[in-house]
């Protein structure tokens, strides 16, 4: 009944994603989705996956049900990934990438991703979900963790 929901929420929200390929990806073994809820409602998820030897983790789908939108669920949602691969994963998972649609890119730059370069999307085709008219973000969770061990050192 969860993912189900869930479901409905990814293809309300990514519409050009596809059934198909929301089904595929959702009870895909390798994927783990973690889910908002509150009071035993959906409010919207986050599945990734590792991949290329569990080094990198990709965001396959990331969605907020349209009317809890703004609320800060999609940052709890990322902050929850980051602890879900740094205690499955320690030390090995050091980048996280997606194929964001272009009205998701803002968001992903705020959580700290960046736009990758023409020739690191090359290296990265065939090995993630990609969507139509994608773009393709970048974030280096090594880095961004020694930058907040310095941080906190510094306080």
């Amino acid at each position: 009944m969860i993912m189900a929901r869930l479901r409905e929420i990814y293809d309300s929200q990514i519409p050009n994603f596809g059934i198909s390929n929301l089904k595929k990806i959702l009870y895909d073994r390798s994927c783990t989705s973690l889910i908002v809820h509150e009071d035993g409602n959906v409010i919207g998820g986050l599945t990734y996956r590792p991949i290329r030897d569990n080094t990198s983790a990709e965001i396959c789908l990331c969605a907020i049900r349209e009317d809890r939108q703004r609320e800060g669920h999609a940052s709890q949602l990322m902050k929850a990934l980051k602890d879900d691969i740094h205690s499955r994963f320690p030390g090995s998972i050091r980048s996280i990438v997606s194929s964001a649609d272009v009205g998701a890119v803002a968001w992903f730059e705020k959580m700290g991703f960046e736009r990758a370069a023409e020739d690191l999307m090359e290296e990265w085709h065939g090995h993630i979900e990609e969507i139509k008219n994608g773009i393709f973000v970048i974030n280096n969770i090594d880095a961004a963790r020694k930058e907040e061990q310095c941080t906190t050192a510094k306080s």
